[in-house]
């Protein structure tokens, strides 16, 4: 049996990410999303089909050409962290694992983001 967690009409085409299994990006309808876990999705704008979905990179065909995109990691790592639904030595920024020490350092300053 399976659950459905998440739905978008609009979605012609989708990608789970190899590196982080509550990721996907989906396309459809000149649009790029991605859906971390349960938080809302983040769009922007993209043609093509999703046809891979890598760490902080997206593959994305269009017409006839195979393209590669590169999508910042920050605003689903922050949402994580927000929540507290972390452990720090799985976190991603910019498709980077984040060291234990900026883990820290963000709950030393209350959940305010110090870079």
């Amino acid at each position: 049996m399976h659950l459905l967690t998440f739905q978008e009409l609009n979605a012609s085409s989708v990608a789970w990410n190899t590196q982080n299994e509550d990721m996907l990006c989906y396309s459809g309808k000149g649009f790029l999303g991605i859906k971390a876990g349960s938080f809302p999705a983040q769009q922007q704008r993209m043609n093509g089909f999703v046809v891979g979905y890598c760490g902080s990179r997206i593959f994305c065909l269009h017409i006839h050409a195979m393209r590669a995109v590169d999508v910042p990691q920050s605003a689903p790592m922050l949402q994580y962290l927000d929540r507290q639904l972390y452990r720090c030595d799985s976190l991603f920024l910019e498709g980077c694992l984040i060291e234990k020490e900026l883990c820290a350092q963000y709950r030393r300053h209350g959940g305010l983001w110090w870079p």
